[in-house]
């Protein structure tokens, strides 16, 4: 890192810094703020200690042990990573070392290091549901509404650690960015709609099936991908007599966003699994 890097040490000499390093400490206060926690599978030498292992790769030490529904779940243990909802945030992740320039443009708040970047966290507005985004723009991400961040002190598949650099409370979403970032949300993205075409409701003897179905990508076997596409088969099937609707079908996207897939990837494979039956 370079100058964005050189700033952040230097700001974190003036702002106040926390004095927390142990996993109780940072739990008690992400509480304070209001904030959802949960643990996320830990890192060995590099391998995350979900059950695709190596595998893993992009998303090692990245995705939730339990289905945490936009509630806190059992609190992590020392040897688990932490997931923290983005359900009432807007983080600003930059991949890399955004410099000085781009830094300065965006108001000082509760800021964390990653391994190759930066997390600045801000305060959503009640007056706009932001959209989480991945290359919003050049290296960087955008973790809102219906997302999450991994937050300090979780272990980063680099064998870095996550932690907090500077800014002493969570500041309010700047406006500009708010009227920059796109409106979130899920009902209004293509999965469903323009690549799924289900208008139909469930019907309501057909509930618990759809219920079945949130659990079992919630408890994902085999890989998350092949779970999903499993699962989506079962939906479109039953989806295509109108017994199984859009309702079942929202559940089963926010559930595999739990497992740590991204949007885009469970757009791909909901579209094959529609295609194929």
């Amino acid at each position: 890192m370079t100058t964005g890097l050189a700033c952040c040490a230097v700001v974190s000499a003036l702002w106040w810094v926390f004095d927390v390093s142990e996993m109780d400490d940072w739990v008690a206060w992400y509480a304070s703020q209001d904030l959802t926690y949960f643990p996320l599978y830990g890192i060995t030498n590099g391998i995350c200690r979900c059950k695709e292992g190596e595998a893993c790769k992009g998303n090692t030490g990245k995705h939730p042990i339990f289905a945490w529904k936009g509630k806190a779940s059992r609190a992590p243990k020392s040897v688990d990573n932490l997931g923290i909802s983005t359900d009432n945030l807007v983080v600003v992740d930059f991949d890399g070392d955004p410099g000085e320039e781009v830094l300065a443009q965006y108001p000082r708040t509760f800021t964390t290091s990653t391994g190759h970047g930066f997390h600045l966290w801000y305060r959503a507005s009640p007056s706009k549901d932001i959209k989480s985004m991945v290359e919003w723009k050049p290296k960087i991400d955008i973790r809102a509404k219906g997302g999450l961040v991994v937050a300090p002190p979780s272990r980063h598949r680099s064998g870095g650690t996550y932690r907090h650099v500077a800014g002493d409370s969570i500041q309010p979403v700047p406006q500009w960015l708010l009227d920059e970032l796109p409106e979130k949300g899920i009902v209004h993205r293509k999965v469903g709609y323009d690549v799924t075409r289900v208008d139909a409701e469930t019907h309501p003897i057909m509930a618990p099936l759809g219920d079945v179905l949130v659990r079992e990508m919630e408890e994902w076997d085999v890989s998350r991908n092949q779970t999903l596409f499993r699962l989506g088969c079962r939906f479109y099937e039953m989806a295509a007599i109108n017994l199984l609707g859009a309702d079942v079908l929202a559940d089963l996207f926010g559930a595999a966003i739990r497992t740590g897939l991204s949007p885009d990837e469970i757009e791909r494979t909901l579209e094959s699994a529609r295609k194929s039956v």
